[in-house]
Order: structure tokens, then sequence, then C-alpha cells
């Protein structure tokens, strides 16, 4: 797969990715609704869990930015309106070294490579080596939103099955 942030309606999901790990994780994600819960689900164990969470955005100085080794992350919103972004990893300088036991790294701001516009409906997936920030207010926006999202946690290895 090529590196780089993806966005797309959930509803398309089908057209681009195939596996069992795929379904699994969309399948997941399609179940979630504004009234679930937040908390994690486990679907394959630690290596494909669901993660539904309730929060505010912030400005974007306030966003870490992050990135992962192991897992991919597919975030979609379930209400509010957020600010995406993204870079490749090695345009960014590290401010907090990986943590394998968590699988994360944090890096210093700067501004983004690509900036997207999040809302309900949509999904956007964060490989290895992108770098990416969320949470932050709508562009135009400047009080926080509430908002609730659910994000698929996917080890890397489960894509080829």
């Amino acid at each position: 797969m090529a590196r780089g942030a993806f966005i797309e309606k959930l509803e398309n999901w089908k057209k681009y990715f195939t596996g069992a790990s795929w379904e699994k994780a969309f399948a997941a994600l399609e179940k979630v609704t504004p009234e679930t819960p937040d908390g994690v689900t486990k679907i394959s164990g630690d290596d494909l869990r669901i993660i539904v969470m309730s929060y505010s955005t912030k400005p974007a100085a306030e966003a870490v930015i992050e990135s992962h080794e192991n897992f991919l992350d597919i975030q979609m919103l379930l209400t509010g309106r957020e600010t995406f972004r993204w870079w490749p990893v090695n345009s960014l300088k590290v401010s907090s070294p990986y943590d394998a036991a968590k699988d994360i790294t944090f890096y210093s701001q700067r501004e983004p490579l690509a900036e997207f516009g999040a809302r309900p409906g949509y999904f956007g997936i964060f490989l290895p080596g992108d770098a990416h920030s969320t949470g932050i207010h709508p562009t135009g926006a400047n009080p926080a939103q509430a908002c609730r999202k659910a994000v698929v946690k996917v080890r890397m290895s489960l894509l080829g099955e």
C-alpha cells in the first residue's frame, strides 16, 4: 500500500481494501454509532481493536504529532468536526523517542504537509511512516468542538491475511 493519509467515505471502503483483517476492521467501524459507549473493544485480541472516545478539539499548537510502527489507525468521527493533519515522519524532528510498549513516537510541531477537515461518515487511515495530529479545531473555528470518534488499531502483520 502506498504511504500517505487516505480519506474516504465509509461506504466506499470495499473499493480499496480486501482481506479478512480489513473486513473485520471495517465491520467493527460500521457497527459503531454516536451512542456507542467510550472504551476499547478487542476484535482479534490486541492485534485488532476499536477505541471509542469523547473529547473537545484544541488549537493546532496544542495537538500532539505522533506516528506508529506496528499499527495503522483507521479514524472516523461519529459526531462533531475536527481537523486531521499529516506529515511523512522523515520530515519531522522527534521530540519523544519511540515507545515500543505503546507503539508511538512523538514529534515537534511544524506546518503539516496536508490538512483535512474530518466529518462523520468519512474515515482517515494513517500508516506507519505517517505522522498525524488529530482533534484539532476545524478550520475557521476557535471554540472547542465536542467530538466522538472511533479509532480502529490494526497490527500491520495482519494485513497479509
